[in-house]
């Protein structure tokens, strides 16, 4: 009988039948040899999308590259209870270059039905043994087994760290000829739920991390990543890519000009050098914490990648006599860095760190529109290491500035009872920072962002921390006509771009936004003078008993003129999973006294 849903979750649009992932050390070589097998069975095609693609990522670093050493994959149909196979060929393989250090390699499966199989597998030699690549159990969608698979030599030892909430179905590990090899087998694991507001859903997925902590070979250079702190600390400045830069400091000598010299303010003095290396430098948008090029080739080609440009920044701010030290962390989509251990495999990023009376200013000078304390939406990660030289400390690095949002919309009804409105938006901190980087003069961008239509739109320089822009917005579908009467809701304005918070399963995340916020939105209707007010709304004003979540909502009727004013303020950029039905609570109060409405009757 053919299976027409998942046992596991019948909702779910496809299944990994089988998954199997096996790491082979060849110790001659110094290589692994990476082997991925993987059937899915497609239910429903159309929302199959991200299934009926696949990507391949090869890494490279300083000329040593992946390889892809086979590929085969294969289409199963049944046709009238017959099974057809349709191999896939290479011309539906096509290589997309990522960055520096990544290319990706495509395969498009097509002319896939419901009922459809696919089937892939390929293998990748890879120069890479320190750190293996991260084995994440769960998936969108269901999987009926799954299989993880690590031989190893008695030369080498791995620490394999298994986190999350699912348990191996089975877990061995056996003696072989030249060593060992540990295998854990899950079945019938359900799907990863996705929820709102996570900023990375994988840092919540049970996985397995292979990392090299030990070699019993003489002749093998290992940079020993599970020690302590400190030797990792000591070990990155002796390298060259680090801290051997930080010791040509002089060579940032002349980003110190005259007026920074001058300068007797140390914050002052900090953000004068930031704002020279951030305008003057280019982010390759290559990440790590080791730097590509070296000060020289920055200097001369004003490009680098993360630790190029923010290892430089630090080393121009030690030349003007700042304490200033490097802080290793991880991007958001990298996953939450693991400061408990000393393991560098859990970092990818650098910032800036500057110590002043008692506080720790942070800089990161890849984004042209941060300031210290306002880093890229990338690098609030939660956790980062000081590397200070004589003793590092772990930081957290959470969001903490407020960001303002305000909103102002200007109504006037036409002749034929149309609303026109000018629209005005001011944001400030993380989300003007977001905001000019989404849009940078791109109107297609704020259109579908607003899910209105902007017309004469005027986006203004983004000075300081700010990004502001005005707009008409023609015809708006908040108005009907009852006979005499006019009535207005006004919610679509209020509440664009809402928060959505109707999740009716329990909630298994953390609540994570990008900044604490303070959002206003103010409508100003001027009557028309042949209609009269016959009902407005009601204020309406709450408050959490820790403060952290609060609502106004007022209205005010001056002579001909009413003046809505909704305001929201979320204090935190991160809330525990406990914390959803308050969220809910609130924001279900919030949309209720929004969807009021204004009458007017013809006078």
């Amino acid at each position: 009988m053919v299976k027409e849903a998942s046992l596991i979750d019948k909702e779910a649009p496809a299944e990994i039948v089988y998954n199997s992932v096996t790491y082979k050390i060849d110790i001659d070589d110094r290589v692994v040899y990476q082997k991925y097998f993987r059937r899915i069975k497609i239910y429903d095609k159309n929302r199959s999308e991200k299934w009926l693609n696949m990507s391949i990522p090869l890494y490279n670093q300083n000329n040593i590259k992946e390889k892809i050493l086979s590929f085969e994959a294969k289409i199963y149909n049944l046709n009238q209870g017959k099974l057809d196979v349709m191999p896939i060929d290479d011309t539906s393989k096509f290589v997309q270059k990522e960055g520096k250090n990544v290319a990706l390699t495509k395969i498009a499966f097509p002319n896939i039905k419901n009922g459809s199989v696919i089937e892939y597998s390929y293998e990748i030699k890879s120069p890479f043994i320190r750190s293996l690549p991260i084995f994440y159990v769960e998936s969108e969608i269901p999987i009926e087994k799954s299989e993880f698979l690590l031989y190893n030599t008695d030369l080498l030892n791995y620490i394999v760290n298994y986190s999350g909430e699912i348990a191996p179905t089975k877990k061995t590990k056996e003696k072989t000829k030249f060593g060992s090899v540990e295998k854990y087998t899950f079945e019938n694991i359900k799907p990863i739920k996705f929820e709102n507001f996570v900023n990375n859903i994988d840092n919540y997925k049970t996985q397995i991390k292979s990392i090299l902590s030990s070699v019993n070979i003489y002749d093998f250079e290992l940079f020993n990543y599970n020690v302590t702190w400190d030797y990792v600390k000591n070990e990155l400045y002796k390298n060259e890519n680090f801290g051997q830069l930080l010791n040509k400091s002089y060579v940032a000598r002349k980003v110190i000009d005259d007026d920074i010299k001058k300068e007797k303010n140390p914050l002052i003095k900090a953000n004068k050098i930031f704002k020279k290396i951030k305008n003057e430098y280019v982010w390759n948008n290559n990440n790590g914490i080791f730097a590509e090029n070296g000060f020289k080739t920055l200097i001369s080609d004003k490009v680098g990648n993360v630790a190029d440009i923010n290892l430089f920044l630090v080393a121009a701010m030690r030349e003007a006599k700042l304490k200033a030290n490097p802080a290793i962390t991880a991007t958001v989509d990298y996953g939450l860095p693991n400061i408990k251990t000393p393991n560098l495999y859990s970092f990818n990023y650098i910032i800036a760190c500057l110590e002043l009376d008692g506080k720790i200013y942070l800089y990161d000078a890849t984004s042209k529109n941060s300031y210290e304390n306002l880093l890229p939406t990338r690098a609030w990660n939660s956790f980062g290491y000081v590397l200070r030289e004589d003793k590092g400390f772990p930081i957290h690095i959470y969001n903490e500035t407020l960001s303002d949002d305000f909103t102002t919309y200007d109504l006037t009804l036409d002749n034929q009872n149309d609303i026109l409105a000018n629209l005005t938006n001011h944001k400030s901190a993380s989300l003007a920072l977001q905001a000019k980087e989404m849009f940078d003069n791109k109107t297609d961008e704020l259109n579908e962002y607003y899910n209105q239509n902007l017309e004469n739109i005027n986006i203004k320089e983004f000075i300081d921390d700010k990004f502001e822009f005005s707009a008409k917005l023609k015809s708006l579908k908040i108005i009907d006509k009852f006979n005499e009467k006019l009535v207005l809701n006004p919610i679509l304005l209020l509440n664009s771009n809402s928060y959505n918070f109707n999740q009716t399963n329990e909630r298994k995340y953390p609540i994570e936004f990008l900044s604490p916020i303070n959002k206003v939105t103010k409508i100003i209707f001027r009557i028309p003078d042949d209609y009269d007010v016959l009902e407005i709304p009601k204020p309406k004003k709450i408050k959490t008993d820790d403060g952290e979540l609060v609502y106004e909502y007022d209205v005010q009727l001056n002579q001909r003129t009413l003046v809505i004013v909704s305001k929201m303020k979320i204090l935190s950029s991160s809330y525990p999973k406990e914390y959803y039905p308050i969220f809910k609570q609130f924001f279900e109060v919030k949309n209720n006294s929004e969807n009021q409405s204004i009458i007017l009757n013809k006078n």
